[in-house]
């Protein structure tokens, strides 16, 4: 009888023990076609971003560029010491000065013109007067100022006269009846904001499209400076006369016997 005990006994120790501890039990390999056969694939949940982070997450500055007064001509680095906007030239051209002598302008003289006809349009063998009006307006002297006058076709010569407005000084004209123009003397220098008036009259021969041009030689253009001024002329209107209606003599009253 007590070894019946004592035998129940370390088999009861036994069972306590490997409930205890059930990494010491045998572990019996797998059965084939048992669900346990299939690998079991383990996966992490994704974690989700913490606000919390993204506030402590700090962004480095952005890297400055300092100021440069390299440029780059050709393939080669050289140092322009003028370039103080820290802007490099890579077009392989070296940039102008900043500060670049400005030459002065060449003083010329400003010569000012102004034509026109005093009657316009005009009656065949009727007068006009074809003006033309010149100043100087610096800042140089005009030099070897000379003015010709082409008459039209169509008219005949009048006059000619011209003068100096400061100093009332006449300029003479010489008619060319061959050319059908007037030439007047040169002025050898014309000053500054000085005025000259040139006049020429001419009498209409005949119906049609005048046209008169004005010819102004100078030392400062080589070739003439032409003021033309166009005219119509026309045949004259006659006037009708005025009619002439015989007046019917008044009826007689015949005369009464005396008695």
């Amino acid at each position: 009888m007590p070894k019946i005990l004592f035998f129940l006994m370390i088999v009861i120790s036994i069972l306590s023990t490997s409930c205890y501890y059930p990494c010491c039990s045998i572990a019996e390999g797998p059965k084939l076609g048992h669900p346990s056969n299939t690998p079991t694939i383990l996966s992490t949940p994704p974690t989700s971003p913490n606000p919390q982070d993204e506030k402590n997450t700090t962004v480095p500055p952005p890297t400055s560029v300092a100021p440069t007064n390299e440029i780059i001509t050709e393939g080669t680095l050289e140092t322009n010491p003028n370039n103080t906007s820290g802007v490099v030239n890579t077009l392989g051209s070296t940039p102008t000065p900043p500060h670049e002598e400005i030459k002065p302008a060449k003083e010329l003289t400003g010569l000012q013109t102004e034509s026109w006809e005093t009657d316009d349009p005009i009656d065949v063998g009727q007068k006009t007067t074809y003006v033309l009006t010149l100043w100087n307006n610096g800042p140089k002297n005009t030099q070897n100022l000379k003015v010709k006058s082409i008459l039209p076709k169509q008219s005949s010569f009048v006059s000619a006269e011209a003068q100096i407005e400061d100093n009332f000084v006449p300029i003479p004209g010489k008619l060319d009846e061959e050319k059908q123009d007037v030439e007047f003397e040169t002025i050898p220098e014309l000053t500054p904001m000085v005025k000259v008036v040139y006049k020429v009259t001419v009498k209409v021969e005949e119906p049609g499209d005048l046209v008169h041009t004005f010819e102004i030689f100078t030392d400062e253009f080589t070739d003439p400076i032409k003021k033309q001024e166009g005219t119509k002329a026309q045949m004259p209107i006659a006037e009708p006369e005025p009619s002439t209606i015989p007046m019917e003599p008044e009826p007689s009253t015949p005369s009464t016997p005396g008695r």
